[in-house]
């Protein structure tokens, strides 16, 4: 769900130049940035603004609330660099998930199938997105996609709308429980572990979200 979105992805309704994507993975834009990155952290207790130069971290700031007197210090940094693109990665509590088979239908079909069950089971300000599973491999041969939405709180429209208003560009707002299957990945093979568990349990914690 985002500004470049995935092509199997539905529209997503957002506030000003924001949009949203579910996206298993994410690469560092440098075009006009040279490898550097703004990345804020939003969760149901506030927000962390993280500047990366790569995979470094050169700073990091906590704000309680989208609040001016609260984010002074992080627009302030954002508009020093106004040529770094800026993602919003949301770990609120405010996220569904569904699993959804579609019939047997061409690839272009079923993005159509898709777009529509994404409209009819959320609501109309949600911000949807949706990833391929696969199909299957026995019987009719079904997509299966995980249908995703991000209910558009108070609280995220007024992440949403400062976003708006800064010179950065706006790369993408991002879903953790979909980013954090990178991690895993990752644990995996600094590990060793060739060939992981089916199901495997990922617990987190921050100061914006507290445990996941």
């Amino acid at each position: 769900m985002a500004r470049t979105q995935k092509k199997d992805a539905a529209p997503a309704e957002a506030s000003g130049k924001a949009k949203a994507r579910a996206k298993g993975r994410r690469t560092v834009q440098k075009k006009g940035g040279k490898g550097r990155s703004f990345v804020i952290l939003i969760g149901d207790d506030g927000a962390i603004l993280v500047y990366m130069e790569g995979n470094k971290v050169v700073r990091r700031l906590f704000a309680p609330s989208a609040q001016p007197s609260s984010t002074e210090a992080m627009v302030s940094l954002l508009r020093s660099h106004p040529t770094v693109p800026l993602s919003l990665l949301i770990d609120s509590i405010d996220q569904q998930y569904v699993r959804q088979g579609f019939p047997p239908v061409s690839s272009l079909s079923v993005k159509g199938l898709v777009s529509r069950r994404l409209e009819r089971d959320f609501q109309p300000e949600d911000l949807k997105g949706s990833l391929p599973l696969g199909r299957d491999k026995t019987g009719r041969k079904e997509w299966n996609f995980l249908l995703i939405a991000l209910a558009k709180t108070p609280t995220l429209t007024e992440w949403l709308d400062l976003a708006s208003e800064l010179p950065n560009e706006l790369s993408g707002v991002y879903l953790m429980p979909v980013e954090a299957t990178i991690y895993i990945q990752m644990i995996n093979g600094g590990t060793g572990n060739k060939a992981p568990k089916p199901w495997q349990l990922l617990v987190t914690h921050n100061k914006v979200s507290g445990f996941r």
